[in-house]
Parts: structure tokens; sequence; C-alpha cells
């Protein structure tokens, strides 16, 4: 087992994967992580997941690995166990697993709330995206 501790604050904004799976809302972010003897860079996170760049070394495709951090200043951190779904040239992506009730509240709310956060500074003139939290197809 292995443990991320995530640190600092995010910017928001709004991407789909094109992995088959039903679009996501994902957080961009620049936590920093720890994973056992490794170190990597959150780069954005949803309710069904996260990304990990800058990760040395690199776990394996199919590892479990603890994420543990805090969606908010001033909050407790939460454990999230997670397993490495994919390898990429700096990092890999890890999808989420055995999320409590409690859990998955809290990070589809505190999407939600950045998302709203950040239409509420764009352009009234932009197309809406409508994207499901996570969902599988």
């Amino acid at each position: 087992m292995r443990s991320c501790v995530m640190s600092d604050r995010a910017d928001t904004t709004k991407s789909s994967s094109g992995n088959g799976r039903r679009g996501s809302v994902r957080l961009r972010t620049d936590f920093t992580c720890r994973y056992g003897n490794g170190t990597g860079v959150i780069n954005s996170i949803s309710a069904s997941g996260a990304v990990i760049e800058k990760a040395e070394p690199l776990p394996t495709v199919g590892d479990e690995v603890r994420l543990r951090f805090s969606l908010l200043e001033d909050t407790l951190p939460i454990e999230i166990r997670a397993i490495v779904t994919e390898e990429t040239e700096t990092g890999f992506e890890a999808e989420f697993h055995g999320l409590g009730v409690r859990t998955r509240k809290l990070l589809r709310m505190t999407i939600a709330k950045a998302l709203s956060q950040a239409d509420e500074n764009s352009d009234p003139d932009d197309t809406p995206i409508l994207l499901s939290l996570g969902d599988k197809a």
C-alpha cells in the first residue's frame, strides 16, 4: 500500500475523458503527492479518480494506492483507496474504489462548488457543458 498526501489550492476547469466512459467533471489541481517511496503532483481529481503527474517511481497498473488529502482549507483529510488504471509518460491515473457515501458526496460537492465559482467568472455567452459526476457508462 502507498499513501498520497496532497496540499495546496486548486484551479478550476472542466474536461471529459476519451476513454470510453461517460464524461466526468474534473477539478484541476496542483496538489503535492507522496506515496510509499514516491512523489508526484495530483493535477486533476474527479468523483471517480485522479491523475498524478511527475510521479517517481511510477507504480504499475493494478497497484493499490491510498490517497490522503484535504479537499478544502482547514478541513480534516480524507483517505481514499484507489487502483492504478493507466501509466502515462510522467505519471499515472488511479480510479477510486470503496468510497463511502460521505466521501463521494464531499468530492461531488467540492467539484460542483468549484465549477459554479468558475461559471460565475466565465463569459455569459459560453455554451454550458453538461457532464456527469464520475458515473460510468
